[in-house]
């Protein structure tokens, strides 16, 4: 089942097997399956479990359930309902320490709450779990809840796609990316041949790819190296993955033993490549490290470059490397000597294009000439950074006026992220426009060399979807988009009255073998980020939001709410409502059994319906990163749009873990998420199809329709980064 498991989660598509050719209307089919071999009785019986979770089938789908045999279908069904309850985080129970929640938490009188908090305190001082107990009032039923998400008939070609194309990927995969490749690789006959891409462009997926390769044994490594390490850094990376270290080169790996054939291979491959001193002095320590284990000197007759590239580390001998060179010519103002250096590495031209322009300021003939010399590389710098040049310098302007901050995000890291309050300086605006331009070229050139795309509508609604660029940290969550989109918070919902709703936030975990106090809290901000309130273990309601009380331990599991009136925060001027979860206890969220969060969005009255509700559900997330401060997103309550942030912070390390202590950060953060200005994924397709396709006005003119399904893009994330960035 672990392929559907995948096929559902990534693609909202399920395989069903030994089924005929199912072609033809939809109706027409329905009506000869009725005579297949599974009741129908059974397959009603399934898609009422599946819209009690928020999800239904298509026709196609349906038909395909009635024609395969009946203790075939029981298993899909009930394979199928597991898997959807863990998307929508329905697999475990929720039991709020306040069960009529929020009316009960609401009306309760402050002293109540006081002594419920004191005594359930003091229990987990004397390690006991004491809670109050009260009788959970029945409730009305929910009539308002969100469209149903549609699940279509997959096929197996298209699901053995997917590991092709997420190695494909310019960009650094997601860790659940990884463990789906990591399925596809030890459920493959023949591995190698069928799921790597020629090309494998990240070299963060490259170094994943070869520790996967690593298991079908040493001869095939070995082959595998000499036919695909091209730069010198990928040997560095090999090595670390070798040893199961950080990939990324972030952090410092240990190495091991490497055998004497791997070794051999490792040391040829350095030998023919250009740049080795340089690109090993990047990482200089780890390759110094390295070089006690490959033992250049066994091999400096037959690999001498290689040798002697080790001992300019070894020895600490002079040497000048390009980045250096570029960074002497600027300071010195040899502008020309930087431009020929830059023109030789244009990835890093595009970086440095800005400010090489800023210390030209005023001197026309220098900025004239970087611009017409980036114009000629453009074309050889990767799509992923033209993209990140142009958003900036479409953005720029806010950068200069100061109506946003600058925002530093080391490798795409937002825990290590930094804001800079300075303005940035100007640059003539005919230069800003020029460099967008020469973006655009660029990437209609790249493009044009994809395969044909025909005649394709796309949704301007799309603008509001950051493209994937950023997913080495991310989460596994319902619905994976890029960091800082924009999503419509009520997309899902018939009416879309997003500002009489409430939002329903959740958190559940698990603890392992200490006592872990998680804590779910919201931070409300007005319209220039000042303070406004916070909801949280010490403060459980205001007058537009309710918590539903503060569990220390979760032996069997815990759960915690908060509601929040749209409406009211609105009235009482909040702007902006950050989520948070925080490790009370500093537990790393990675270290817990299991751990999520989630946004409902309710209308009505919010004491209708069950505290979980999962037809409401409109995203979940997983919590297991290094951190103990996780920020999933913001609400924009103005806007009625949830900016996703996937974010977590280190807390404040001398103070308790709480929102408290840690809102300062938290306001940086909230700053630069609803500041973040990210390539957005209808530009991506519009720029495309011009390059190699037709763009019509209407859905009915197109071969191929790029838009929105249930409020989120209808193209999954392998196919973005791989067919169109």
């Amino acid at each position: 089942m672990k392929n559907n498991e995948i096929y559902l989660r990534r693609n909202r598509k399920i395989l069903v097997e030994k089924i005929s050719s199912i072609n033809g209307d939809s109706t027409e089919i329905l009506v000869a399956a009725a005579n297949g071999q599974t009741d129908a009785r059974y397959v009603a019986a399934f898609l009422q479990n599946a819209q009690s979770l928020g999800f239904t089938f298509s026709a196609l789908a349906v038909s395909a359930f009635l024609e395969i045999p009946k203790d075939d279908f029981i298993k899909l069904a009930d394979e199928t309902i597991a898997v959807l309850k863990k998307m929508k985080k329905a697999h475990v129970k929720y039991s709020p320490m306040y069960p009529n929640f929020p009316e009960q938490v609401a009306n309760a009188s402050d002293a109540t709450l006081y002594i419920n908090a004191m005594i359930h305190y003091l229990g987990a001082a004397l390690g006991k779990r004491i809670i109050p107990f009260y009788e959970e009032n029945e409730r009305a039923e929910l009539f308002d809840f969100a469209n149903l998400e549609t699940i279509s008939l997959g096929n197996i070609d298209e699901f053995n796609s997917i590991p092709k194309k997420l190695l494909a990927s310019p960009v650094a995969i997601s860790p659940s990316d990884r463990d789906d490749v990591l399925w596809f690789f030890q459920n493959s006959k023949d591995a190698v041949q069928s799921i790597v891409p020629d090309v494998v462009p990240n070299k963060e997926n490259f170094a994943l790819l070869v520790n996967l390769v690593k298991e079908l044994g040493q001869d095939e490594l070995i082959s595998f190296l000499e036919e695909r390490i091209t730069v010198t850094t990928d040997i560095l990376r090999v090595a670390v993955a070798l040893n199961d270290g950080d990939v990324t080169l972030a952090v410092s790996s240990r190495f091991g033993k490497i055998s004497r054939p791997v070794r051999r291979a490792m040391l040829k491959s350095l030998n023919g490549m250009t740049n080795v001193v340089e690109d090993m002095l990047r990482h200089k320590e780890e390759w110094k490290r390295l070089g006690e284990h490959l033992h250049p000197g066994e091999y400096k007759t037959r690999f001498p470059e290689t040798f002697s590239a080790f001992e300019v580390l070894r020895k600490d001998l002079p040497f000048i490397t390009s980045t250096s060179a570029v960074e002497r010519a600027i300071l010195n103002r040899s502008f020309t000597a930087a431009l020929g250096l830059l023109s030789a590495r244009p990835g890093d031209f595009a970086r440095r294009l800005d400010h090489l322009l800023r210390l030209n300021y005023g001197d026309s003939a220098m900025s004239d000439s970087l611009v017409k010399q980036f114009a000629k590389v453009a074309s050889k710098v990767s799509s992923n950074v033209l993209w990140q040049l142009r958003t900036h310098m479409v953005y720029r302007q806010e950068l200069v006026d100061g109506t946003n901050v600058r925002i530093v995000t080391p490798k795409g890291n937002l825990t290590k992220m930094i804001t800079l309050d300075e303005k940035l300086a100007p640059i003539d605006m005919s230069y800003v426009k020029r460099i967008i331009e020469i973006c655009d070229e660029a990437l209609r050139e790249n493009y044009a060399t994809k395969s044909a795309l025909g005649k394709v509508y796309v949704d301007k609604n799309l603008d509001g979807f950051a493209i994937p660029q950023s997913l080495r940290n991310a989460s596994r969550a319902l619905k994976e988009v890029g960091r800082g989109s924009r999503i419509p918070a009520d997309v899902n919902f018939p009416q879309g009255n997003f500002a009489d709703s409430t939002i329903r936030l959740f958190t559940w975990w698990h603890e392992s073998d200490t006592r872990t106090d998680l804590d779910l809290s919201v931070v409300f901000f007005d319209d220039a980020f000042k303070l406004k309130d916070s909801i949280s273990y010490r403060n459980l309601r205001n007058n537009y939001s309710v918590h539903s009380g503060d569990f220390t331990s979760a032996p069997q599991g815990a759960s915690e709410f908060v509601d929040v009136n749209v409406q009211k925060a609105r009235e009482a001027g909040a702007r902006y409502a950050l989520v948070s979860v925080l490790s009370f206890t500093r537990q790393p969220f990675y270290e817990l059994k299991e751990c999520f969060a989630g946004v409902m969005l309710r209308q009505g009255e919010p004491q209708r319906g069950k505290v979980f509700d999962a037809r409401t559900v409109q995203m979940t997330f997983d919590l297991t990163g290094e951190s103990s401060v996780a920020v999933p997103l913001v609400f924009d309550l103005e806007t009625g749009e949830m900016i996703w942030a996937d974010a977590s912070l280190n807390s404040t390390p001398y103070a308790a873990n709480n929102v408290e202590n840690n809102m300062f950060s938290l306001n940086s953060l909230a700053k630069a998420i609803v500041g973040l200005r990210t390539p957005n994924l209808y530009d991506l397709f519009v720029a495309n199809v011009e390059a190699r396709g037709q763009l019509v006005a209407t859905e009915e003119e197109a071969d191929t329709i790029l838009g929105l399904a249930n409020g989120y893009p209808n193209v999954s994330n392998e196919d973005i980064l791989s067919e169109y960035l």
